[in-house]
């Protein structure tokens, strides 16, 4: 799943990231991570991988 930031701001993709890694997504990229300071992707995979550093993820 992807979610673009529409003018709100990296704190929504941010919290998004959050409830994400709250939520039990293994994947998660997004602000900080290159080529994603406009949006962020959340999935299931079978290892976790987490990387947005502006989000402290």
């Amino acid at each position: 799943m992807c979610i673009r930031d529409r003018g709100a701001g990296p704190h929504s993709l941010c919290t998004l990231a959050r409830q994400a890694r709250n939520h039990g997504f293994r994947g998660i990229l997004g602000p900080g991570y290159p080529g994603h300071d406009d949006h962020t992707h959340v999935d299931h995979r079978s290892g976790r991988y987490w990387s947005a550093p502006t989000c402290g993820i």
